[in-house]
């Protein structure tokens, strides 16, 4: 294969790997630009683009400014997060949902980004998260921190993550707040659905071809900034080591 040759089918893995990045619509829960603001947002409703509000109560959709203000919500990407327990104070746990595109047989990891409100709780409650993936059911415990600080410090968000197998050509991701009565329960922020690359697969697209191949020979000797993959048994060198993986797991993944 030519350098000209090696050029196009890596820039058609660039392609590739963008759309591959996340498979949830919005998934940072963005909206229109504003101040700092609560907005109540009802249940069943899609007001969130690409969100619809499925549990029986509302949920609190909190907005920063652009750059963030110190005394406002801090979330953990963006402009935007949600608190999954809406307003007032005697409102229960309520739920976002989504449908996402997905490949049957193809193994797929949901990340997010959680952390306990403690504006309504004391330090040290523990709330529960239910998130669900098609029909696999994951449960989270969040225990709550001292008051939040301001948000030129940052908030002390946790990564969260689950894999599970995708069994149809849509699945249903949610995430549920199961923690009673409150009007501080979970925020979340930061959702991606992602495939989980097989030991080869560096374009993400769930199978191992041409464009991984190409990859490999043009980031031969050291992996570049932009395909770190492409040093797939991480030793630091793409070398013959990178391209017998290529070649020996050659096909869709498992």
């Amino acid at each position: 294969m030519n350098r000209m040759a090696i050029g196009l089918v890596v820039a058609a893995a660039s392609t590739s790997m963008t759309q591959a990045q996340n498979s949830l619509v919005n998934g940072g829960l963005e909206g229109p630009s504003g101040s700092c603001t609560q907005l109540f947002i009802s249940a069943g409703s899609s007001a969130i683009p690409g969100w619809t509000v499925s549990g029986s109560w509302p949920i609190d959709w909190i907005r920063n400014a652009a750059p963030a203000v110190s005394d406002c919500y801090c979330p953990a990407e963006g402009s935007y997060a949600v608190d999954l327990n809406g307003s007032p104070n005697t409102v229960s746990g309520s739920a976002i949902r989504q449908v996402a595109v997905t490949s049957p047989g193809g193994r797929y990891r949901l990340t997010w980004k959680a952390l306990s409100n403690p504006y309504a709780t004391p330090a040290g409650t523990v709330k529960t998260l239910r998130v669900t993936t098609g029909s696999t059911v994951s449960e989270f415990a969040l225990a709550t921190g001292e008051p939040l600080t301001q948000c030129s410090v940052g908030w002390p968000w946790d990564f969260k993550s689950v894999s599970f197998t995708a069994t149809d050509t849509t699945t249903a991701i949610e995430l549920r707040s199961t923690f009673p009565n409150s009007g501080g329960g979970i925020f979340i922020d930061d959702i991606a659905l992602t495939l989980e690359p097989c030991s080869g697969d560096i374009d993400l697209s769930g199978s191992i071809n041409g464009i991984d191949l190409a990859i490999v020979l043009q980031n031969w000797g050291a992996p570049s900034a932009e395909y770190p993959r492409s040093d797939i048994n991480g030793d630091g060198v793409v070398n013959g080591s990178d391209l017998a993986l290529v070649l020996s797991n050659w096909g869709a993944c498992p």
